[in-house]
């Protein structure tokens, strides 16, 4: 908030969801609303927000070497995403030519200093050195620009597996000694393949598809009426049976006048290999879908 204040900006109101409840009466005291989503509610330019993030880490994570990422990276990954996405104007921000980065701190972004090196590149940075035959260069993979005036870059150290800060380095191609040690941290994390998406406290966060998904079961019985074995539909050729779905309908016996005892019920159920022939039926009326019936 104050750094909304020092570059001239006023909040008066603040979106968010539970996690805030504790600090709510922090900001309104200090004159700001913070609204307060419901349980199983979203902030709808929050989370487009983060499905846009998440494309984003996504398609990094398609041209990497990697088949396991450790923790650490995959943060490094989502601040990269970050990073880029305020560094450019918004189709629906407050200006038409300064990005949000710029509009918050003032400074630009230059291609000759911030743009020389992709997320995952390997590079050999240069470190302090004198006249002993130490080595003067680690292997290391580039993570993000750091932004100052210098065009200086972050590192993930593959020998001090931490973060690091340099301004010089050289591009090498990726060797398989560096692809084993992320293997080896991310192994060490208990990570296993893709990428995992966690809170601080390292439970998995769901995609929002997900739980909006319909959790009903697919295969779902529906009762048929007994008057309903024979029936004709007009513009439906019954002779023509659609290829790899079901045979014949099964006869279930004599009728209830025949037998004196009542029919017993019939479901058809809807099954995931009849879903391609429902839909070429509705599509090209002359074919019809075979289905099985099951007595109970």
């Amino acid at each position: 908030m104050q750094a909304y204040t020092d570059r001239g900006f006023k909040i008066k109101a603040i979106l968010g969801d539970g996690q805030f409840q504790h600090i709510q009466q922090i900001i309104q005291q200090k004159g700001v609303i913070l609204n307060i989503c419901s349980a199983n509610e979203h902030v709808p330019e929050i989370e487009r927000y983060i499905r846009t993030l998440k494309e984003r880490v996504r398609s990094i994570a398609t041209i990497l070497p990697f088949k396991k990422y450790p923790p650490r990276l995959i943060v490094e990954m989502v601040s990269n995403c970050v990073f880029w996405l305020n560094s450019f104007p918004r189709r629906d921000g407050v200006h038409n030519i300064l990005s949000p980065r710029a509009i918050m701190t003032g400074q630009k972004i230059h291609y000759d200093k911030h743009c020389r090196l992709e997320f995952g590149t390997y590079v050999q940075v240069h470190e302090k050195h004198n006249n002993s035959m130490d080595s003067r260069t680690s292997g290391a993979i580039a993570l993000s620009p750091s932004g100052n005036e210098q065009g200086g870059h972050y590192f993930l150290s593959l020998h001090t597996r931490k973060r690091i800060l340099r301004n010089h380095w050289t591009v090498l191609p990726m060797p398989n000694d560096a692809v084993d040690v992320v293997h080896r941290l991310a192994a060490t994390s208990k990570q296993t393949g893709g990428i995992t998406f966690t809170d601080k406290e390292g439970n998995i966060i769901m995609e929002d598809d997900e739980s909006d998904a319909d959790d009903g079961p697919e295969d779902v019985p529906i009762p048929v009426d007994d008057d309903m074995d024979d029936i004709h539909v007009e513009g439906i050729d019954t002779r023509i049976e659609t290829t790899g779905v079901g045979n014949q309908v099964h006869d279930t016996g004599n009728t209830e006048a025949e037998t004196g005892k009542k029919k017993p019920q019939e479901w058809t159920m809807a099954r995931p290999e009849h879903m391609l022939a429902l839909k070429k039926m509705y599509k090209y009326p002359k074919y019809t879908l075979v289905q099985k019936t099951y007595k109970n």
